[in-house]
């Protein structure tokens, strides 16, 4: 059936023509949605692969620090010992 007459708000003459605006800003908007998540999940990544290889440094100067100890540790046992 066919409108006749004066379209009224928020009809149209056309049949597939309802909300095209809508779904148009709205498809838009998810698109902008997408690409924001998009752009903070790389930064989320790349701050945790950052954090990542701050604690590796962090340990490696940590273990350097304790096989110096060890090694004192070891060379006062090594010089006792020779000493008895």
């Amino acid at each position: 059936m066919g409108l006749l007459g004066k379209a009224l708000k928020g009809r149209s003459t056309k049949p597939g023509a309802k909300n095209v605006r809508r779904n148009v800003k709205y498809k838009q908007l998810n698109q902008m949605q997408q690409d924001f998540d998009k752009i903070m999940i790389k930064k989320n990544r790349d701050g945790l692969k950052q954090q990542i290889l701050d604690e590796k440094k962090i340990v490696a100067v940590n273990q350097a620090i304790l096989k110096a100890y060890w090694r004192k540790i070891l060379r006062i046992v090594k010089t006792e010992q020779f000493r008895n």
